[in-house]
């Protein structure tokens, strides 16, 4: 594994993906993708074709747009996510859509970042990574255009493949005390969440939501022994829990 290199690649994409540009995010994260495991030949099959080939212009490009202000703090040491119940700024990311966790998450760039254990850190960096190229698809499938359906359905797809790594790595179904890992199983529930019910399937969503909340109500300031970041992440498990509140499938018109 070429670790530095995938830091490089998957960071480079975040700042794309914050500024709106999903091509280039694209391209970053399925490099890095290619840099933690190895020849994407056997995941390639199952990606559809914009990231099989990362030259491509089509299909995933969006115009770039780019928030006010500087100098945010990294969001692997001070995650800062947003969804539709709350903003840390007061601002939407301008890429994001109502209810969905819309932005990439960084990695450390330190081997042992997440487990001294090189191949369980290894799969958790892959599960970042996957889960931010998920985001591409899920925003992209939000635009109501032509082919929205199908990457929904990748959406979903990279979201699984994202969480079954965790649990491959023996990530619990209760926080962790590491604030990357239970911020990514937070907006792991709650992207599979919204992608399920955008695509209709309401019970499922439903589910996703319940395994939110089990998850959540697990996660506390203390556990992450600086209070700023234990505030975040507190502060963000209230946003998700309020989206599993808000987000209910349609109730069927009465009969007249």
């Amino acid at each position: 594994m070429h670790y530095q290199e995938a830091v490089d690649e998957n960071n480079h994409g975040v700042a794309k993906l914050e500024a709106g540009d999903l091509r280039s995010a694209l391209e970053h994260f399925s490099l890095a993708l290619k840099y933690t495991m190895g020849d994407l030949d056997p995941l390639a099959r199952e990606l559809p074709q914009g990231v099989r080939n990362v030259t491509k212009h089509t299909d995933v490009h969006a115009p770039s747009h780019r928030r006010s202000g500087s100098g945010e703090p990294p969001a692997t040491t001070r995650p800062k996510p947003r969804d539709a119940a709350s903003l840390q700024e007061g601002k939407m990311n301008p890429i994001s859509a109502p209810f969905a966790y819309g932005r990439g998450i960084n990695l450390i760039p330190h081997e042992s970042a997440y487990s001294p254990d090189p191949l369980i850190n290894t799969t958790v960096v892959s599960s970042i990574i996957i889960f931010n190229l998920s985001i591409i698809y899920h925003l992209k499938g939000l635009e109501g255009r032509c082919m929205s359906d199908m990457r929904l359905r990748k959406a979903k797809s990279l979201y699984q493949k994202a969480h079954n790594l965790l649990a491959d790595a023996g990530v619990p179904l209760n926080a962790t005390s590491n604030p990357v890992i239970d911020m990514l199983s937070m907006a792991l529930y709650n992207n599979l969440a919204h992608v399920t019910f955008e695509m209709q399937a309401y019970d499922e969503s439903r589910k996703f939501f319940d395994s939110l909340i089990r998850f959540a109500l697990t996660v506390v300031p203390n556990l992450y022994g600086d209070a700023y970041v234990g505030s975040l992440l507190d502060q963000q498990k209230s946003n998700f829990l309020l989206n599993a509140i808000i987000l209910q499938a349609p109730k069927l018109a009465a009969a007249a």
